[in-house]
């Protein structure tokens, strides 16, 4: 397996950093209120709650989707690509590869390897 690397724009990690926090303070909400065993799950206000939370799950999960889109190459091999992440910090991409099959196709894209195994 291979990991490339390659610095993403400044704007996406900042709208993925805004998303990931609503997830995060929507889940928290959710949870805390599912602990205290306090809550009736069939009232109206816990179900706004919770639709709340999935509505900006969804979105964080599409945005990642779609950001991540615009870097990894379209290749006829759909199994290429086996895990992918962005680390917030270093506003970086890491891709691992199956094979080196496809490194060129990354590399024109300006990704560089990251590691080896």
């Amino acid at each position: 397996m291979i990991k490339v690397k390659i610095k993403i724009a400044d704007d996406d990690v900042d709208r993925l950093m805004a998303a990931s926090f609503l997830v995060d303070s929507h889940r928290n909400i959710v949870d805390g209120l599912l602990t205290i065993k306090d809550v009736n799950v069939n009232l109206e206000r816990f179900t706004q709650l919770l639709d709340n939370y999935t509505d900006k799950y969804v979105y964080y999960e599409f945005l990642k989707r779609n950001i991540i889109s615009q870097y990894i190459p379209t290749v006829e091999d759909p199994n290429y690509v086996i895990e992918w992440t962005i680390i917030y910090d270093s506003c970086t991409a890491i891709i691992t590869l199956e094979s080196d099959k496809y490194l060129s196709e990354f590399e024109k894209r300006g990704f560089t390897i990251y590691a080896q195994e």
